[in-house]
């Protein structure tokens, strides 16, 4: 619901600026407290359209934390472009975005693969702004980044932007770190995902640059391998061997990814864990397994 407070400050600031022979001007500040106020962005951009811009491009993370739509946010780049337009300081415009992809994420393993269903891709540009996630056996938990977001077969609303790489605008909401899906269920040995590819941006003027994640798929479908005889609990002391015998950290992190855990990880065990040379990276690994 709209703070009608907030409303009558704008019209109290509005005919105050007037009546002293001054236009009005609007800041970043201004802005985050009509969104915090739940104020309609079509009159947020009313108000942005009808005063002078003093908003600050330097940092955009107060803006993106309060929520400020990209509606709004075009809006407040527009109106600083025509007001450095008519300007005799002639301020220095926004600059737009231009994206340019840097390497790609991690390709998946082959025991993880897509549905035989055709996922709309970064290169199709299509609005879609959901993920489904099936595999089999059904039932198996899913983890986006660490968190239980539900159980397959299911699908996930993410937003359109998660899955196009274009960006009209540095504004634009992005993902800012990539995405890994965890999949797991009991009986059953867990994967991971990394679903994401990393893409580089840079402004036109060269001041401004980043990185950000878009999600390769809708539709993903894991397989998950029964556990057997021939895959027992990994402990301790199997982690210790593969360090005296010379594996990488890598190598070993890899193996505790892939199979079932019986770990001790109280504290005296990660005492001797460390004692024989157990780098943090697999410790950090033992303690995330299942």
């Amino acid at each position: 619901m709209t703070d009608h407070r907030w409303t009558a400050t704008i019209g109290l600031m509005l005919a105050t600026a007037v009546l002293a022979g001054a236009q009005p001007a609007t800041t970043n500040a201004d802005i985050i407290r009509m969104v915090k106020a739940k104020t309609p962005d079509a009159e947020i951009i009313a108000l942005i359209e009808s005063t002078q811009p003093r908003y600050n491009f330097t940092t955009l993370t107060a803006l993106t934390e309060a929520g400020v739509s990209d509606e709004v946010f075009k809006a407040m780049a527009a109106r600083t472009e025509g007001s450095s337009a008519t300007s005799k300081s002639r301020p220095a415009a926004v600059p737009k975005e231009s994206a340019r992809s840097s390497l790609p994420a991690a390709v998946p393993k082959e025991s993880t693969r897509f549905s035989n269903k055709t996922p709309t891709t970064v290169q199709d540009n299509r609005a879609n702004d959901a993920l489904t996630v099936t595999s089999l056996p059904v039932g198996a938990t899913v983890e986006w980044n660490r968190k239980v977001i539900g159980t397959t077969p299911m699908t996930h609303q993410v937003g359109e932007y998660a899955f196009n790489v274009r960006k009209s605008t540095i504004f634009s909401k992005r993902l800012l770190q990539p995405v890994v899906l965890r999949i797991s269920k009991e009986g059953y040995i867990t994967k991971e995902l990394t679903i994401t590819t990393q893409y580089a941006w840079r402004s036109l003027n060269g001041k401004l640059s980043g990185t950000y994640f878009i999600i390769t798929g809708n539709n993903f479908q894991i397989d998950l391998d029964k556990i057997s005889a021939a895959h027992t609990a990994m402990t301790n002391i199997d982690v210790v061997k593969l360090k005296e015998a010379g594996f990488s950290d890598e190598l070993i992190v890899d193996k505790i990814a892939n199979n079932p855990a019986a770990f001790n990880l109280e504290l005296n065990d990660l005492i001797d864990l460390r004692k024989v040379g157990v780098s943090d990276v697999v410790i950090q690994a033992m303690l995330h397994a299942k």
